[in-house]
């Protein structure tokens, strides 16, 4: 990653491929796969109701009663139902993620990283409709519309992906359809050229870049 926005995006996108997967109910070898303990756990809490959240409004580093910063034992206690996700990065260092069901078929999915001895909420990715930013985006609206909502972006790439966030930044990307293969060149420079009609696949919360 070229810019300062991407030193920490493995993660995200590792947390978006968990979610592809477990999207699809199976669990295939991959850099993301669970391990088999992650797994029996999952099990035994297939039976928890999802979580009673509030999902209408993201921001400020939150998702309802979610927020960035928390930690595992908090976020259990927001939802019982959170399980916990072990895998690997592509460098094979672990990676901890958790699921937290919202609904029969919704799930936000959690990045942790550890400070202060202690593993907490990094980021939240939200791949499905309904929740929104305080000025309105949300999965399946257009880059259309967050250049009218946003007066300068930031953009970058992860894996190909393009990534856009309002600047001075407030701690959201946004995850477009598009590719940075489909772009010309000096895109990241300036993310106008970037279709309108590219939509957001993937919000992704967390602290805006410098802040702890």
């Amino acid at each position: 990653m070229s810019t300062p926005a991407g030193r920490s995006w493995l993660t995200l996108v590792l947390a978006g491929l968990l979610m592809a997967a477990c999207r699809a109910d199976r669990r295939g070898p991959s850099a993301t796969a669970a391990m088999g303990s992650s797994a029996s756990r999952q099990d035994s809490q297939q039976h928890l109701p999802p979580c009673k959240i509030d999902l209408t409004a993201v921001a400020d580093g939150r998702v309802g009663a979610l927020r960035v910063g928390m930690t595992s034992d908090e976020l259990r206690a927001t939802c019982a139902g959170a399980t916990p996700q072990a895998g690997t990065d592509d460098e094979g260092a672990p990676v901890t993620l958790y699921a937290v069901p919202v609904s029969d078929r919704d799930t936000v999915f959690v990045d942790f990283e550890t400070a202060h001895d202690h593993a907490v909420v990094r980021s939240f990715s939200i791949g499905f409709t309904g929740p929104r930013t305080v000025d309105g985006i949300a999965v399946g609206s257009t880059c259309g519309d967050i250049k009218r909502k946003y007066r300068r972006l930031g953009a970058d790439d992860n894996e190909g992906r393009v990534y856009v966030w309002p600047e001075p930044d407030r701690g959201i990307s946004f995850a477009l359809s598009i590719g940075r293969d489909a772009l010309k060149p000096g895109w990241r420079e300036a993310p106008s050229v970037i279709p309108d009609s590219a939509h957001v696949i993937r919000l992704l919360i967390r602290a805006p870049w410098g802040k702890p």
